[in-house]
């Protein structure tokens, strides 16, 4: 009789009473409540709508750029598209590209709208598409002049471009990481700009530099201006050069704005940007200053915007001659690009580890 008893520990024993089984509905219940607790996360929160750092009138309070924009307003929004772009777009041709759509329609406030639309909603500024557009055909100059006065106020360097602003930011963090430990009394050269940490969903003032896309790293001291490696005039010491910029200045020109944009443009691109403002207006140096300029800022050489117009203007050849000369002072091939250039120095440095140990001499 004992030996039909079932010994499986697992089994209840028969009592006569009925059993409830704690275990699955523990299971049960444990499960309906997680899935009833779940609350999706909450959707982002957008950006605050700020108003514009300055006027769409105070356009005199940068005299220099208001000149320039009346003038040339193809080199003010060739700097706002760079920048606006991220650096997908070059000065250059973003503002050659305006000229052409300027003298093909005689409205080229039709495109550049479209880009005061962008600018707004990637800084959370206030407006919308149909003011833009309306600001835009009214007052084409005060509009340009207003959205670079919004990029310069929020920490934008916009001669140098959108790529040179990510190089100052590089070198400026650098410099902060090397000078942080300690300062000594008269000795502070370097100053970086920072906000204390604000509650969520605080910004910085619109206006205050470290509202930029990124932090930026300034320097109370300027870096020194330098002379050009070469003359205006000194054509001959590079003969070759001089021959085809007599000819062809489209190819020299394109040569100098690949390297000057880092790759953002292609020589042929921009050479043939170069011909086509040559052959509708007849004066591509209306396009090429503004390359002499940005160059300028780059490697920190004497001039100014004005200098640089009236020399492409009365002497376009001499003026591409001295870029050229200087950019290959300064360790440039100018035949291989900008690409070419990068792959170089990747070369050399990769090269360096592998040089041969010497060995130890013997008789």
């Amino acid at each position: 009789m004992y030996g039909a008893t079932d010994s499986d520990p697992l089994k209840p024993t028969a009592t006569g009473f009925p059993v409830s089984y704690s275990t699955s509905t523990t299971y049960t219940t444990t499960t309906t409540t997680d899935t009833s607790s779940y609350t999706p996360p909450p959707p982002p929160q957008p950006k605050p709508i700020v108003e514009w750092s300055t006027g769409l009138c105070d356009c005199f309070s940068d005299c220099g750029n208001c000149c320039i924009t009346l003038w040339c307003p193809c080199i003010t929004f060739g700097r706002l598209a760079e920048i606006v772009d991220r650096g997908s777009s070059s000065c250059g041709a973003s503002g050659a590209l305006y000229t052409l759509v300027c003298c093909v329609t005689c409205c080229a406030c039709l495109y550049s709208c479209f880009y005061r639309s962008k600018m707004r909603r990637q800084h959370g500024l206030k407006g919308n598409g149909c003011t833009d557009c309306l600001i835009h055909c009214c007052c084409e100059p005060c509009a340009l002049c207003q959205e670079y006065r919004e990029l310069q106020n929020r920490g934008f360097d916009m001669i140098i471009g959108w790529h040179g602003n990510v190089e100052q930011r590089s070198r400026g963090v650098a410099m902060t990481a090397v000078t942080a430990p300690s300062v000594e009394q008269g000795m502070n050269r370097v100053r970086v700009m920072s906000l204390p940490p604000t509650s969520q969903g605080a910004q910085p003032p619109h206006n205050h530099p470290a509202a930029a896309a990124f932090p930026v790293a300034y320097n109370t001291k300027p870096l020194p201006e330098t002379e050009w490696s070469t003359g205006l005039c000194d054509c001959f010491s590079n003969f070759k050069n001089c021959c085809i910029t007599c000819w062809c200045p489209c190819i020299t020109f394109g040569q100098i704005a690949e390297v000057v944009d880092k790759g953002a443009t292609s020589c042929g691109a921009s050479g043939a940007l170069y011909t086509l403002i040559s052959c509708l207006l007849g004066c591509g140096c209306i396009y090429s200053c503004a390359y002499r300029t940005k160059m300028r800022q780059q490697y920190k050489l004497k001039g100014t915007p004005c200098l640089d117009f009236l020399t492409h203007c009365c002497c376009e050849a001499c003026a591409l001659c001295q870029e050229y000369r200087e950019l290959q002072n300064r360790g440039f091939d100018m035949l291989i690009g900008w690409e070419g250039n990068v792959e170089r120095g990747k070369e050399g440095v990769a090269m360096v580890p592998t040089a041969p140990a010497l060995q130890p001499m013997t008789r």
